[in-house]
């Protein structure tokens, strides 16, 4: 099945799964209405809100009036999300829902994605999925904030709520501040029953991102606008987002043309240097080889392991995706597949860089085939129907879970690394600091992780370096 078709569909499914123990009657009868026959309905329990609404496989809502088939996926969608603009807790769906990605599948079928906002204001975490095919709606899927009434003037200034941020990272990770670099920080709404409920009101808040990349820092703090308290923080090292407006001309004019069909890969060496995520010049680092210049990746001569383990890596989660998902790279058109080695100079771990689809290794940590694979799942993940990945509480541990899949998977497949049934399910047994977890048994020894939700071992706390590793 093609990414395209399946992806986006799990994308959406999880969405779903994340809403735990969702049920119609646990909404206010002022949110709720009667589901029709063909229509499987749920409720949010911790807002009320419409969480989904669908059909039985090869069903459709057909809402007369709607829908037009000669219309465009965007406004079909707006039109059946105003249908539920109630239910969703919603006054106006063109204001307060605004449009981030439309795919549209060779087959007809369409995913609108919609991110909330609040007086011109994103929502934190919200979003809300239509999937429609021609005039027929197949399902509506959503994490809203409902019947928001708060003031969006900030009393913190942004200097205070930097302060706060840098304040709680140095503590948090034993770093000094002045080590510590900080991106702009925007103002959000955020309610905290839509990730991990914590008792307080939906508030106004400073999103802003605190990072030292060389010592593995990469937190998202939300500050309280009015309070200047905490309201939520996470480290998002696994995936670093690099600006969509850079422009990485050099590094993408070093291969000839793109030959649909067949692996389009370069390695990198960042020689130790960890570039600021807006650096126009420091990412992906020094060309080392490509496809059809493998002189210093091919294993022959003094080639080092990083680059040759990084290109393997690379045209092995190529030949997984040609051949079990049946897509030409990530995005179905043989997008260029990017490596960088030796990232940093102590760091011991691998992450996934959007924007120019590169994953970067540690010196001597390219050797593990499925933890690159599990780096390389969140390119993956970049290119399904997702418009944000969110590396926190459950939503961070269904991505985390999806990576690890992705990683086995291409581990089992190609042929490399120890897959002996001893540690054939078991991510990282090939890692310089040893297996990482144990997907047959979560519960093992020395593991000790969650095999489910009601386990002794699933782990409730806020720290989220644990939490989204343990629960995945």
């Amino acid at each position: 099945m093609k990414l395209q078709k399946w992806l986006y569909r799990l994308s959406s499914a999880l969405l779903v799964m994340s809403l735990a123990l969702m049920q119609p009657g646990l909404v206010s009868t002022a949110l709720a209405q009667e589901p029709t026959p063909d229509e499987n309905i749920a409720y949010d329990p911790l807002t009320g809100a419409l969480a989904f609404v669908g059909t039985g496989p090869g069903g459709g809502l057909i809402e007369s009036g709607l829908v037009n088939a000669s219309a465009q996926p965007e406004a079909n969608a707006a039109a059946f999300a105003t249908n539920y603009m109630n239910e969703l807790g919603l006054v106006d769906v063109a204001a307060e829902l605004s449009a981030v990605k439309t795919v549209t599948e060779k087959s007809g079928r369409s995913t609108v994605r919609y991110h909330q906002q609040y007086q011109g204001l994103p929502v934190f975490g919200s979003q809300v999925i239509v999937n429609s095919a021609g005039s027929t709606i197949l399902s509506l899927t959503a994490k809203t904030s409902p019947n928001l009434t708060l003031d969006v003037n900030p009393t913190l200034t942004v200097a205070d709520a930097t302060q706060a941020a840098l304040k709680l990272v140095a503590a948090t990770h034993q770093i000094t501040r002045n080590k510590l670099e900080t991106t702009e920080a925007t103002l959000q709404i955020y309610d905290s029953r839509l990730l991990n409920p914590d008792g307080v009101a939906p508030r106004l808040v400073w999103n802003l991102t605190v990072f030292n990349l060389d010592n593995g820092i990469n937190e998202v703090v939300l500050v309280d606008a009015q309070t200047g308290a905490i309201a939520l923080h996470y480290n998002q090292m696994d995936v670093i987002t690099l600006p969509s407006d850079r422009v990485f001309a050099m590094a993408e004019t070093e291969l000839s043309h793109e030959v649909m069909g067949s692996p389009q890969i370069s390695i990198y060496d960042l020689k130790h240097a960890s570039p600021h995520p807006s650096s126009p010049t420091g990412w992906p680092g020094s060309f080392v080889c490509n496809q059809t210049n493998k002189t210093a990746c091919d294993g022959v001569g003094g080639d080092t392991a990083n680059a040759v383990n990084a290109y393997r890596n690379a045209a092995d989660a190529y030949k997984f995706m040609q051949n079990y998902l049946k897509i030409d790279s990530f995005d179905n058109a043989g997008v260029l597949q990017k490596g960088s080695i030796r990232y940093g100079n102590s760091y011991k771990k691998n992450f996934w860089v959007t924007t120019i689809h590169t994953t970067a290794y540690g010196d001597g940590y390219a050797g593990a085939d499925d933890m690159a694979g599990h780096a390389i799942g969140f390119g993956l993940l970049e290119f399904s129907g997702a418009t944000a990945l969110i590396l926190a509480h459950q939503p961070g541990a269904i991505a985390e879970s999806l990576s690890d899949m992705w990683g086995e998977f291409i581990d089992q497949t190609n042929s490399r690394g120890t897959d002996t049934p001893d540690v054939k399910w078991l991510i990282g047994e090939d890692w310089p600091d040893g297996p990482q977890r144990s997907m047959s048994n979560p519960s093992a020894a020395p593991y000790n992780d969650p095999d489910k939700m009601t386990s002794p071992n699933y782990y409730l706390g806020n720290d989220n370096n644990i939490a989204i590793y343990a629960n995945a």
